[in-house]
């Protein structure tokens, strides 16, 4: 991705951002249906963001069924307030709840277990992390509602390749950066050439997880590049199983498929046995 290109999509992304506010389980309170009151302002939210708040609190599918076809919705509604309040003593963490304007509805809540991880945050960690280890970014990739996550691939300025079985190789130092307002996942990723066309496959791999960017945590993402034995973590598997595939002609699926293919044209079926199959 060219620099005017990143800083382009970095400007929509952050332009883009639906409003979200954190608020602690002791703010959360059931009032019935798809209603909470959330930072005592009454609020409708989707049916995702109950089944979030329900495991965030503890209160399972099963739970939930049994204690609506005995007490009804208001069972229901009463047990979670208790959970909530309950849980925020017990475990006081927060949930970032996203608002979409348009529906006027909360439609995604996240949780947040040490404090919030803001975009713009992120892209000056991503910035910071590029400078010192002199990487560039490929992609980002994102949803339509960037702040509910995005992930950036990094390509080094200095790629390095894993050669084998003489012929076929690895892009070894790939690196990306998952984003959510909760936490950062930081991993590798080895990117292989999978096909004759040019087709590439990158197969990840986590590294490290932060749920905040202070000063220190800072310091230690900023340091994985520098560790070979991390960054190379799972990487002989990975080849191990890379060379198992070239040494098939084709995997059962791909073989059941043509097959399968095949079968819908009996005049064509009735001359083709399945180990014919293997020589395609």
């Amino acid at each position: 991705m060219e620099t005017q290109a990143y800083f382009r999509m970095k400007e929509q992304l952050l332009n883009n951002q639906q409003p979200y506010r954190v608020v602690g389980i002791e703010g959360i309170a059931a009032m019935g249906n798809n209603y909470f009151q959330i930072g005592n302002v009454a609020t409708e939210v989707s049916p995702t963001v109950v089944e979030t708040i329900d495991r965030f609190i503890g209160v399972s599918k099963k739970l939930r069924k049994a204690i609506n076809d005995t007490y009804g919705s208001s069972g229901v509604t009463a047990f979670r307030n208790y959970l909530a309040q309950a849980n925020s003593v017990t475990n006081p963490t927060s949930l970032a709840f996203i608002a979409n304007p348009n529906a006027k509805i909360v439609d995604a809540a996240i949780p947040i277990k040490d404090e919030p991880i803001t975009m713009e945050a992120f892209f000056d960690f991503l910035e910071m992390f590029m400078d010192k280890n002199s990487y560039s970014v490929e992609t980002i990739e994102h949803s339509q509602n960037s702040i509910y996550g995005l992930t950036a691939r990094l390509l080094p300025e200095h790629p390095e390749y894993r050669t084998f079985k003489g012929e076929d190789e690895f892009l070894s130092n790939g690196l990306y950066l998952k984003w959510n307002i909760g936490e950062l996942e930081m991993g590798n990723y080895y990117l292989r050439l999978v096909c004759t066309n040019g087709q590439t496959r990158a197969f990840p791999n986590q590294l490290a997880h932060s749920y905040n960017l202070e000063t220190v945590r800072i310091k230690e993402l900023l340091d994985i590049p520098k560790k070979p034995e991390i960054i190379n973590r799972n990487l002989n598997k990975l080849i191990e199983k890379a060379e198992e595939a070239m040494n098939t002609l084709t995997s059962l699926n791909e073989m059941k498929l043509a097959y399968n293919l095949l079968e819908k044209y009996n005049d064509v079926a009735d001359n083709v046995h399945f180990y014919d199959i293997c020589s395609l």
